[in-house]
């Protein structure tokens, strides 16, 4: 499985400073489908058809950083390294 597509933000041009940026993962296969994205921009306009919930998806992020693993509607994100 390759990687969907880099999604990246069309507006603004410059992240804030603090943006966190991730990977988004399909839970099922764990197949990368997007890589280093902001989850904000990612939950509003992402290439899978699927509605996410900033909060939630960035919750599953946060868990990967520890080891768990949140799915959020067969997705899960890990947080890029800054």
């Amino acid at each position: 499985g390759s990687v969907i597509g880099i999604v990246a933000p069309a507006v603004p041009k410059v992240d804030h400073p603090n943006v966190k940026r991730a990977d988004i993962f399909r839970a099922s296969d764990d197949v990368c489908v997007a890589k280093n994205v902001n989850i904000t921009h990612f939950c509003k306009a992402n290439p899978l058809g699927v509605t996410f919930t900033q909060s939630a998806l960035s919750g599953t992020a946060r868990a990967a950083l520890k080891g768990k693993k949140h799915v959020h509607k067969g997705f899960y994100a890990r947080y890029c390294k800054p």
